[in-house]
């Protein structure tokens, strides 16, 4: 927050302000991607990233909110063992809304550890590709895709 205040200054803090400092532009599009991944459709999921590729979003944010997503089921998933109030989780992975905070309890109970520790694995190998530029930004998030639905 203090340096979007920063930069903007005096001026107003507006979607463009915060797009251009952050990168953040189509986060509810990438959300509705992972959905599709999650819910294992593939075809789905491949037509929504091409189309925030040739919207020219950013693959690293792409990867920042898989891994966002997963750890909050991972964390979420760690309360339910622990039997801790809904109330309580919600608060800890913060997630107020009940439909969403619904979702997540369904995708942390039908996941094991051993399956989100996949994911993680995957999301690093993707990392790594992207960093090191060895394919292309799309293959690699194909097979990010791809190796989640795996792991469902």
């Amino acid at each position: 927050i203090e340096q979007l205040c920063l930069y903007a200054d005096r001026d107003a803090i507006t979607p463009a302000v915060v797009t251009h400092l952050f990168g953040i532009t189509h986060e509810g599009d990438i959300f509705n991607v992972i959905d599709a991944v999650l819910s294992g459709k593939r075809g789905d999921a491949i037509l929504m990233i091409q189309e925030l590729l040739r919207r020219n979003e950013n693959a690293f944010q792409l990867l920042a909110v898989f891994s966002r997503t997963l750890a909050k089921i991972l964390e979420l998933k760690v309360l339910l063992v622990k039997k801790t109030p809904p109330m309580q989780a919600k608060k800890a992975i913060r997630i107020f809304n009940d439909r969403t905070y619904e979702r997540y309890v369904r995708l942390a109970k039908t996941r094991s550890l051993a399956q989100l520790q996949k994911n993680f694995n995957a999301i690093l190998r993707a990392d790594a590709r992207l960093k090191n530029h060895s394919l292309g930004n799309d293959i690699v998030i194909y097979d990010l895709v791809d190796t989640l639905i795996q792991n469902r």
